[in-house]
């Protein structure tokens, strides 16, 4: 069924201006949203030839706390929502009348999902199996062909075709997160949930946490498709279920994946406030930093300053162990209230991390599990972390979308919202960015040489990045390295090792740069 949005007028633009430390660029929020769009959170989303995709999740606000109230099957998500954020048509259908092995993992919540090339793939999720009477979570992974699903819906027809379903007792969970890195899959904690939900301690349920970051690989024909490599990785700190898991660059400048808070701690009701950062060759806990903020899912924004090496990520409201209390900072609330504000989490290049609370906020309690749509026509790595050094003035990166909406911080009523928000970045030019930096003597003794050399460096020249560059103008090498002695240590091992021919030797940093021609010769 095909509906035209009527569009609501801009209510209201936020400008964020960092309240403890300076950021190079500000971030605005302008509301764009449709109000015939449904209200949705905790759902799986794709998107395919501009059009984006909404599947399972939930239509009501948090779960209720006692047994038949905490996840009604009457709230279930219970249609495919097809979505055009430029001109707001909206299409849905029905998943009654699909097969019942399909139909009730599109009735799950929370389940996990990434998407590559057109396929959609849902794990697990949490939801009423109608033939046992029962919640369980759902031992399944789907694949959702896009480019079957979106003309289907958007013409009236059946999508069912479009879904494949395996089998699988490691895909037994919802809660978790769920990404794509390199060709791997990645499904990062969350838990096995069974029964009915309650919190006064009434024997409804059993809970079992992963306490895992499972990684594996899907091999996809079209026709058939398997769960592959399968590796799992256990750790008392991953005993976490909805945090929130976004791209990011490591220091070294590898991508990689971090996920951030996440719940309960196994002795106490409280978030993990260690950040993991996820690499194809390797998984680190962070112990040496605590999160302040947003440890619930929410939406997250991630820039990389390619320049200075510093990794930011952006989080819009959620539920926290801290909030803002005006000009009295930070309030910790053991509770985790919903919260407005957006922070931004920044890692530097020498791994060290600190966060900004800024002005700017929802006008409610908004944020918790909504979601963030990269633009595509954004500068972006292959990643999809935004380029930040490419960024041209104010630039539309994408949009914030659905989520729960809570009324009170805690012990609240709340429901699914609709609200769509754009997001814009814009860079903060500093005087002397544009300057031409001071040109500075440096030199490599001996000079042709064999096997060894040194670069020598005058005393106030202290480069923090260093590329060497080919006769035909390829970088061959490049580092970035706070400390200097270690960047040329390392240059010296490259040259030590590298083939004979002519190189030019390119440093910079605090304003200065430097130019040397080397040439390495055959012993």
């Amino acid at each position: 069924m095909k509906k035209i949005s009527r569009h609501l007028a801009v209510l209201f633009t936020f400008l964020a201006l960092p309240l403890f430390s300076q950021l190079p660029f500000t971030i605005e929020m302008e509301e764009t949203t449709f109000q015939d769009w449904p209200g949705l959170h905790s759902f799986a989303f794709g998107e395919y030839d501009g059009k984006w995709v909404f599947l399972a999740g939930r239509s009501n606000g948090l779960h209720g706390f006692f047994p038949f109230t905490g996840f009604p099957i009457s709230e279930a998500n219970d249609k495919i929502w097809v979505m055009d954020a430029e001109s707001g048509e909206v299409w849905d259908w029905d998943v009654a009348g699909f097969s019942e092995e399909i139909e009730g993992p599109l009735l799950s919540s929370n389940p996990q999902f990434a998407q590559r090339g057109k396929y959609l793939y849902i794990a697990g999720g949490y939801g009423k199996d109608m033939a046992a009477d029962d919640f369980i979570t759902w031992p399944t992974l789907l694949s959702v062909d896009l480019e079957m699903l979106v003309p289907a819906i958007v013409n009236g027809s059946s999508p069912e075709a479009a879904f494949r379903l395996l089998t699988d007792e490691r895909m037994r969970v919802c809660g978790g997160e769920m990404a794509l890195l390199g060709d791997d899959f990645y499904l990062v904690g969350g838990h096995d949930f069974a029964g009915l939900y309650n919190s006064s301690g009434m024997p409804t349920f059993t809970q079992t946490y992963t306490s895992e970051i499972r990684r594996f690989s899907i091999a996809d024909d079209g026709a058939g498709f398997s769960i592959e490599n399968y590796e799992a990785f256990g750790d008392s700190e991953y005993h976490r279920r909805d945090g929130s898991l976004a791209p990011l660059f490591l220091p070294d400048g590898r991508p990689a994946l971090g996920f951030y808070g996440g719940v309960f701690q196994p002795s106490a009701d409280l978030p993990f406030q260690h950040p993991i950062y996820i690499a194809s060759g390797n998984i680190e806990t962070d112990a040496s930093y605590f999160q302040k903020m947003s440890q619930y899912t929410c939406p997250v924004v991630p820039l990389f300053d390619e320049e200075n090496g510093t990794m930011y990520s952006a989080f819009f409201g959620g539920i926290s162990l801290h909030y803002k209390d005006g000009d009295n900072g930070l309030v910790a609330d053991s509770l985790m209230p919903f919260i407005n504000e957006v922070s931004v989490f920044v890692r530097h290049a020498d791994g060290s991390s600190k966060e900004v609370v800024t002005d700017l906020g929802f006008d409610e309690l908004l944020g918790t599990n909504a979601k963030f749509i990269l633009s595509p026509d954004a500068p972006h790595f292959d990643n999809k972390v935004l380029k930040l050094n490419d960024l041209q003035g104010r630039t539309m990166v994408g949009y914030v979308y659905g989520g729960i909406k809570a009324l009170l911080p805690n012990i609240t009523p709340s429901e699914g919202s609709n609200r769509l928000f754009k997001i814009f970045i814009k860079p903060i030019v500093s005087p002397t960015k544009n300057q031409v930096p001071e040109e500075v003597h440096a030199y490599v003794f001996p000079n042709p040489f064999s096997r060894q050399a040194e670069i020598r460096l005058p005393g106030n020249f202290r480069p923090e990045e260093l590329k060497v560059i080919n006769l035909a103008g390829e970088i061959v090498w490049r580092a970035k390295q706070v400390n200097t002695d270690e960047l040329m240590r390392q240059a010296a091992l490259f040259l030590e090792n590298t083939q004979p021919g002519v190189y030019f030797l390119k440093m910079d940093g605090k304003g200065k740069t430097a130019r040397v021609k080397v040439m390495k010769m055959r012993e």
